[in-house]
């Protein structure tokens, strides 16, 4: 439009205009040319051939995020992988046996090959970077050791958004003879490593970040691997060796985790039958202190979140069902195994 070019946004509803060398670029793209072959042509109008490379992937990277391109999806049926997560059927197609191998510590209790799915998860490799998506939806962007934890973000609010009746609680989650223990907390408490050790002591793994709420009151862990920050590793690695096995991934926050299988978990809904709220400080008795249920409704509130954004009436008679047949603490610890020992007595009625 008045000889200038343009590109339009269905997604965004937005015109971007092009300068020339995007507008080249673009029109290669529409052409079916290679990235290689556009950064070559490039390089021979005099473009230095490292600078053409960048310039041509930072314009893909740019309308991939805006929604203006998307990748040639091309996973292998070679490289599949399905499970079976929070009563769904997922499969994982990958281009390569690297981005299958950098996933497959996300579903410990995988197989690999291929069939029907509630949910795909497909992720390719282009230009030394990741790209994946879920269910043909928009397509993410991220670096190798960025892929597992970036995935497991998006199932997490799939999961989520697809359970609009639920609350989520940022929550670990364990089992014990049918009963549910909810350890809540906010980001760094240490729920992970606390959960570490309860599965030591016994308990059937559930989750160690995100609880869902059903209407009736009965709880369901997400229950990815145990999730563990390098400043735990030490600790953790005592109790499982196995943990320096496992690759290291880097978070969105920066943060260094490595994925831990757990060996007992436990699928689908339970009754949560003890809730504890979980807080760190140094040189502090581990000591459950009880409280009652307003408080303890009052704290749920402050970590609890629903696929719309909304506490419904329906979501708090739900929260209030939950906590009728729970028995709630407050937990100040300072030592990990220390704290297991304590709730370990207090779920055998040691209290």
């Amino acid at each position: 439009m008045d000889n200038r070019p343009l590109v339009f946004s269905e997604r965004n509803q937005q015109i971007f205009e092009l300068n020339g060398i995007a507008a080249f670029i673009w029109c290669k793209l529409l052409e079916r040319a290679k990235t290689e072959a556009i950064t070559k042509e490039l390089s021979n109008c005099g473009m230095d051939g490292a600078a053409a490379s960048r310039l041509v992937q930072q314009a893909l990277n740019q309308w991939l995020e805006l929604g203006l391109v998307d990748l040639e999806w091309e996973p292998s049926s070679d490289w599949t992988l399905h499970t079976r997560f929070a009563q769904r059927t997922i499969a994982v197609q990958c281009s390569n046996e690297r981005l299958l191998g950098l996933l497959e510590p996300l579903f410990g209790h995988s197989t690999r090959g291929h069939g029907p799915s509630d949910i795909l998860i497909e992720a390719v490799e282009n230009a030394d970077q990741a790209f994946f998506r879920l269910n043909g939806g928009r397509t993410f962007r991220c670096e190798f050791d960025q892929l597992a934890p970036a995935i497991k973000a998006c199932l997490t609010e799939r999961l989520i958004l697809s359970d609009r009746a639920d609350v989520a609680l940022h929550a670990a989650s364990l089992i014990r003879q049918g009963n549910g223990l909810l350890v809540c907390g906010n980001p760094g408490v240490g729920k992970s490593t606390l959960s570490v050790h309860l599965c030591h002591a016994g308990f059937q793994y559930g989750g160690d970040d995100v609880v869902l709420i059903a209407p009736d009151g009965e709880a369901e862990g997400l229950p990815f691997p145990l999730t563990v920050k390098s400043g735990a590793w030490d600790i953790v690695s005592r109790l499982r060796s196995d943990l320096r096995d496992q690759s290291v991934h880097r978070r969105s926050d920066e943060a260094r985790v490595r994925y831990l299988p757990a060996v007992n978990v436990h699928h689908g809904r339970f009754a949560a039958k003890w809730i504890v709220f979980l807080q760190r400080s140094e040189g502090l008795s581990t000591k459950p202190v009880r409280i009652g249920q307003i408080d303890a409704i009052g704290r749920i509130l402050e970590g609890s979140f629903a696929a719309d954004g909304k506490l419904s009436r329906r979501r708090f008679i739900a929260l209030k069902r939950m906590l009728a047949e729970a028995e709630c603490f407050e937990l100040i610890y300072s030592d990990a195994a220390d704290a297991a020992r304590v709730l370990t007595g207090l779920c055998h009625g040691d209290s």
